[in-house]
Order: structure tokens, then C-alpha cells, then sequence
């Protein structure tokens, strides 16, 4: 009686300490969050049994071979492709290969960039659709039936069958063959075990979801949408079994092993880090702030304490009411623009937040939350200059790529506005060709100062120029990763600086030491701070003084490269440039 007694106090301590966990909607992943995940592609585990007993797995040794992001964001209030995905109420953007986990039958290999839309709800999570931004992509792509990844309420010996399928047409033309894409999909989702996992993120109490997925993609042609009998073939058939170990309360597997259909381990995924990301939405208006920009892009750009490290983290579609949405936004900083169809929009130029023409009197925003904000259009004359002069001004930009001018290509897609003057009314602005090309047409007579707007990149120099019914052309510019300089082409008009016209710096290249001297002296000394930093953004020193000629610095520290400086002056930034050190 006293050892069945013992046996029952034993039965019950295991049953207590691995208790069988119950698998929610609440555990699914939540909008708002992005999973870092690690790869150990050579695992030295075991896939263990089925079993109604509880089970321990130990995987604390693995390794990272690589990572990894499972990122999901909210399609409200306004995600300009969501409506063309019912159901959807999250959604990825992103690389493909870094896409990771639970993408079920997803063409991740296909689309380098694009979008995933999702659902989840008390029914579990599924893949609605995608829109890839190459490959099969620009285009909608809903599955038929939404793929299940996982299903919710899910506890031991619970099972989910689930089928669906996508298909993609090209070249489609109406009297014409057409090539068809089909992918099918059939799963069956077990939870055939429970226990305890430790993995180098911790130990948790967990449900593991055995996934056996059969996928078969297929090639036939169609007519008008019709299939021609007899076109179809299977080009390839996948069968793979994935594991799924889900616990309470995380919102994404602690780890995942993917086998092939021998179930021999391919790989293994556990997870690293979760991150809080927040949405950028807002609205889009004309200059005369009534009338909302229906038809444009938005520009989402990182900003950091280098104004010259710019990128564009993603740019996306305006809605019909102006309404644009980011979304996997981590904290820091900021900018937006917008940039109306210059069909639709004509009159209405590029604008950053704070509604400004130009990057550098931009406002900064700083992602703590989530942000709703407006953006109104700085406007200009050019629907009534199109046709009211015969002057023409007319020039090439050029990207030096090695950053020391030996190396300049034409640069496509580049932002030119022609300011009237000193002042800041804006007469017109337009974009380079293939070719690096810009040209201005029917100018009315003026004076116009061109200015090459890359955000991050400061304007050395402007031309400045007299309209007397003329043509100039050969205003030519070159940019790097610091500043637009122009050409100095013999017979141009009239240059004006702009920024580091108090400076030299010299000797540069550098080897030891190198100063900055000022061509003009101040009446008294001026409070300064140089800031000295890697190609990566990284600060390698500060250095802050007083002075009203020269500020002497010290490179012998720094290893051979290219590196960059802000100089401020009085708290305000006086110069930026580049520094080689050989």
C-alpha cells in the first residue's frame, strides 16, 4: 500500500512539473512584435517519440549558424494591399530569405522582397495571400482556402487537416496560350507530444505540433483562364515533417526542426529575441491642405546621429484618401516622404514630415509608439511655368562610387528642383533619366539656383543662373556618400557655396595629424565639436574645444580607410566631409 502510495506521489510530481499545456489564440503570434531566431544546421539532437507521457528535450547546446526574423505587423488602419486579402489581419514585409518558420507553402525563394499577409484567430494562424515586388510578384497572389499553420484550441492528440492551394498566370494575354503555376498543399497538424524544453533562450513547458506537409507544384497552360486538357505535369513533389514546439504565453515556437520525408534532421530553429515594433500611418494632402494626395508613394528613411547613413527602409503605396501605413518600425529615428504621382500631382513637390522641400530642415521622428501624423505638400508654379517662357536649363548628375572621384556613373531617378533665387519658392522639380539627364523647359525669365536632393547627402555648391530667354546647359553635378559637388565645367554660370566655405582641411589623405582651418577667422572664439566616424556609422571619437582659427586632430589612432566628420559650431552643424587615412 505505502509503495503504491509513493508510486501515485511520484506519478503526480512528474505530471506537476510538466504539466500538458493547452495551446490559445492568446499564443499565436501578436501584431507588433518581431522573432529573431537562430539556425544550427547540424543539430546533434533526436526527434523522440510520440507519446501521452511527458517528455524532457534538452537542445541547450545548440549552435547559430545564422539569423533569422519572424516579424508581424498590423494591416490597420490603413495597409494599402490588406483589402485585397480578406480575413488578413497581419502582415510581413520584407527580404524572403529572411523570412523564417511558419511561411507553410510560401514562394520564399522566388520573391526577393515582397509582402505576406496573415490571420490569425481563435481557429489558429494561416497564410491568406502575398505580393512579391519581384519574381512572380506584383501581383496578388490569395490562397484558395487560407493555409493553416497552426491550430488553436490545440492539446495532446488534437489534429487539424488542412488543404489549400495558389496558382499564378503569365504572359496573359486572351487569345493566346498562357503558361499557369499550381501549388497544392496538404498537411496534417498533430499534437503528438508534450514536456518540458531547455534551448539557449530558457526552459519552458511546451506542445509540440508534428506537421506533415505534402506540397506539389504543377505546370499546365490555359486559354482565357480555360484549361487545355492534357497540358498538365507535376514539375516537383515535397513532402517534409516539421515539429513545432509551442508553449503559453511566448507568441512564436521556442524551436522548430524541419525533416526531410525520411524524418532526417535538416535543420533546427529556436528562438533568440522578440522585439517591439510600431506602426508610422498617416495622411497625405495637397498644398492647399483640403485635398488629400490620392495617387504617390511614401518613404520610410533611417535616420542616426551621421546625417550621411540614410536608407530606405521601405517605400509603399498612397490609398485613394492619402493614407499610407509603415509598420515593423523598430525605436529610433525617422524620416517621411511623400512623393505625389507627377502626373496626377504636378504642382505638388516631394515632402518630408514637417513639410519641407529638403532632407536636412526635415522633422525627425522618434519611434517610441505608435505615431499617426499628416503630411502637407509644399506646392509650386510648375502648371503655369510649363508653358509661360522659352528659357531652358539642362544638365547631368553623376554617383562617384569609390567616393574619391574615380569612379563616376550616371545616376538615375534623382531629385532636381529649380529654386527661384535666394528665396524659397520653388518653380519646378523633376527626376534624372536612365542617363543622369535633367531639363528644364518653358522657364520664364529669372534668376534659379538647381538643387540636387539626396536625402543624407549635403549640397556642396549650387549653380546660380539668369533665364533671358535662353538655354543653359552643362550644369552638371557628381555626388558621394557626403556631398553633390558640381563638375566645374569650363563656362558655366555663377557657383555659390553653401556649406564648408569657412574650411580646409588639410593634409587629407592623412597619415598622423590634420587640421581644419578656417579661411576666415571669427571675432572671438567659437565653442566647436568634431565627431569623427566609420563608413559603418560608427563614432571613433569627439573632440570639443574652443578656437577662432584652426582645430588640430589627431588620426594616428585610426586604422587606414575612409572615414567621415561633422563639425559643429556653436551647437550648430557647420560642415561635414570625409577623411582618408593612408
Amino acid at each position: 500500500m505505502r509503495a503504491l502510495l509513493f508510486f501515485a506521489i511520484f506519478c503526480f510530481s512528474v505530471f506537476s512539473a510538466y504539466p500538458q499545456v493547452v495551446i490559445t489564440s492568446n499564443d499565436l503570434p501578436h501584431p507588433g512584435k518581431i522573432y529573431v531566431v537562430k539556425y544550427d544546421t547540424i543539430p546533434q539532437i533526436s526527434i523522440s517519440n510520440p507519446s501521452s507521457q511527458p517528455q524532457t528535450w534538452n537542445f541547450s547546446q545548440l549552435n547559430n549558424h545564422y539569423y533569422k526574423v519572424a516579424s508581424y505587423s498590423p494591416t490597420a488602419p490603413a495597409q494599402y494591399w490588406a483589402p485585397s486579402f480578406p480575413g488578413c489581419n497581419m502582415y510581413t514585409y520584407g527580404p524572403s530569405y529572411m523570412f523564417t518558420g511558419l511561411f507553410g507553402g510560401a514562394p520564399v525563394d522566388q520573391s526577393m522582397w515582397g509582402y505576406a499577409f496573415w490571420k490569425a484567430d481563435n481557429t489558429g494562424l494561416y497564410t491568406v495571400g502575398w505580393r512579391g515586388d519581384y519574381g512572380i510578384g506584383f501581383r496578388n497572389v490569395l490562397e484558395n482556402q487560407p493555409e493553416m499553420l497552426m491550430g488553436t484550441p490545440a492539446s495532446y492528440n488534437s489534429t487539424f487537416n488542412n488543404a489549400s492551394q495558389w496558382s499564378v498566370a503569365f504572359n496573359v494575354v486572351s487569345s493566346n496560350q498562357d503558361t499557369n503555376y499550381l501549388a497544392r498543399v496538404k498537411k496534417t497538424l498533430t499534437a503528438d507530444a508534450f514536456g518540458q524544453i531547455t534551448t539557449p533562450y530558457g526552459s519552458f513547458n511546451v506542445l509540440r505540433m508534428h506537421e506533415f506537409f505534402v506540397e506539389t507544384d504543377s505546370i499546365f497552360a490555359s486559354i482565357s483562364g480555360t484549361p487545355i486538357p492534357g497540358t498538365g505535369s507535376i514539375w516537383k513533389k515535397d513532402t517534409l515533417h516539421n515539429y513545432y514546439f509551442w508553449a503559453n504565453g511566448v507568441g512564436y515556437p521556442i524551436a522548430t526542426i524541419h525533416a526531410n520525408a525520411n524524418n532526417v534532421i535538416k535543420n533546427i530553429e529556436y528562438l533568440d529575441t522578440i522585439l517591439n515594433t510600431y506602426s508610422i500611418h498617416g495622411q497625405v494632402f495637397a498644398h492647399n491642405s483640403t485635398a488629400p494626395v490620392s495617387i504617390g508613394k511614401a518613404s520610410l528613411m533611417a535616420h542616426d546621429s551621421v546625417d550621411h547613413l540614410f536608407g530606405i527602409n521601405e517605400e509603399i503605396s498612397i490609398d485613394n484618401a492619402g493614407r499610407f501605413q509603415f509598420a515593423n518600425v523598430l525605436g529610433g529615428s525617422w524620416m517621411i516622404r511623400a512623393l505625389p504621382d507627377t502626373a496626377s500631382f504636378a504642382a505638388e513637390m516631394p515632402t518630408y514630415y514637417g513639410d519641407k522641400v529638403l532632407w536636412n530642415t526635415a522633422s525627425i521622428l522618434h519611434a517610441s509608439r505608435d505615431t499617426n501624423i499628416v503630411i502637407h505638400c509644399v506646392g509650386t508654379d510648375s502648371l503655369s511655368v510649363n508653358n509661360s517662357g522659352t528659357g531652358q536649363i539642362s544638365g547631368i548628375v553623376f554617383a562617384d562610387t569609390s567616393n574619391m572621384k574615380a569612379s563616376l556613373i550616371a545616376a538615375e531617378n534623382i531629385n532636381i528642383i529649380l529654386q527661384k533665387g535666394d528665396s524659397l519658392y520653388y518653380a519646378k522639380h523633376g527626376k534624372t533619366d536612365h542617363l543622369g539627364h535633367f531639363h528644364f523647359k518653358n522657364l520664364p525669365n529669372s534668376s534659379y539656383r538647381l538643387i540636387v536632393e539626396i536625402a543624407g547627402v549635403v549640397q556642396d555648391s549650387s549653380y546660380e543662373v539668369q533665364i533671358m530667354g535662353s538655354e543653359i546647359s552643362g550644369l552638371n553635378f557628381y555626388f558621394d556618400s557626403v556631398k553633390v559637388h558640381l563638375m566645374n565645367v569650363s563656362g558655366v554660370p555663377t557657383i555659390k557655396n553653401n556649406v564648408n566655405k569657412h574650411i580646409v582641411v588639410f593634409p587629407n589623405p592623412v597619415s598622423d595629424k590634420t587640421t581644419i582651418l578656417f579661411t576666415e577667422d571669427f571675432d572671438k572664439d567659437v565653442n566647436y565639436s568634431v565627431s569623427v566616424f566609420d563608413i559603418s556609422g560608427k563614432e571613433m571619437f569627439n573632440k570639443l574645444g574652443k578656437t577662432n582659427h584652426k582645430i588640430d586632430i589627431d588620426c594616428s589612432g585610426l586604422k587606414n580607410g575612409l572615414y567621415f566628420f561633422n563639425l559643429q559650431i556653436n551647437g550648430t552643424i557647420a560642415s561635414r566631409g570625409k577623411l582618408i587615412v593612408q
